[in-house]
């Protein structure tokens, strides 16, 4: 482990219960990525540099994660439901992962970074991840991205505001990730109200659409590079 990498294990501590697995690896497009399987290279074939890390690094952290799973899956062990062996982590009609069977996970990458969250469905049925630069969000998309409810909270804060700006962005995101399984459709920036506590690094989910859903879990880290998400 570097130095550099110290803020990172930092920002992701505590992010997520300990049922839930994370990984993470920094990206570099000039380094090409390796696959474990053909048909997860031959999803990415053609594409350009960036993407065919993106989603190189997002494959073989999920791997790494599976791998310690089934390793807990030995005969008479209590970790729960057995597990679908190894196998390509395949792309939904949605453009999303096709989680195997008996796992649920999130998969986020920024500038520079790919984190992984995985767990048992038995554990947790949703999950929702997100990572973005540290940095706010601009100003013309607050129209687009936040409720009038959440700028008029945000323009009260002051100076601290631009920067909880770019939470919203990212807790949505991780919302819509916790979604993907139950919403077979988009879901609008303005269906999704969020609210943050300061204090406890915590935030609250308001669903503005008709749905029988549980109201997810939210936390969220600040750190000098990168800030993070997660609902489960």
């Amino acid at each position: 482990m570097s130095a550099d990498d110290t803020p990172i294990d930092k920002l992701l501590s505590g992010l997520l219960p300990p049922t839930v697995r994370l990984a993470w690896q920094r990206l570099d497009d000039a380094v090409e990525p390796e696959f474990r399987f053909a048909e997860e290279a031959a999803h990415v074939e053609g594409a350009v540099a960036k993407r065919r890390v993106e989603f190189g690094a997002g494959r073989a952290l999920f791997h790494r994660l599976h791998d310690e799973l089934l390793a807990e899956d030995a005969p008479g062990s209590a970790a729960g439901p057995a597990l679908a062996p190894a196998a390509p982590l395949l792309v939904a009609e949605d453009r999303g992962p096709l989680w195997p069977a008996g796992v649920v996970g999130s998969i986020s990458h920024t500038k520079g970074l790919c984190v992984v969250a995985l767990a048992r469905t038995s554990d947790h049925p949703r999950l929702g991840l997100d990572v973005e630069v540290t940095a706010p969000l601009p100003d013309k998309l607050w129209p687009s991205i936040l409720t009038v409810s959440e700028r008029a909270r945000i323009q009260g804060l002051g100076a601290r505001g631009p920067l909880l700006s770019k939470l919203h962005f990212s807790g949505k995101e991780a919302v819509y990730k916790w979604l993907s399984r139950d919403e077979k459709r988009v879901v609008a920036f303005e269906e999704v109200e969020l609210g943050f506590s300061l204090a406890r690094g915590s935030f609250a989910t308001s669903l503005l659409f008709e749905n029988t859903l549980p109201r997810p879990t939210g936390s969220w880290r600040i750190g000098r590079e990168f800030l993070a998400t997660a609902v489960w």
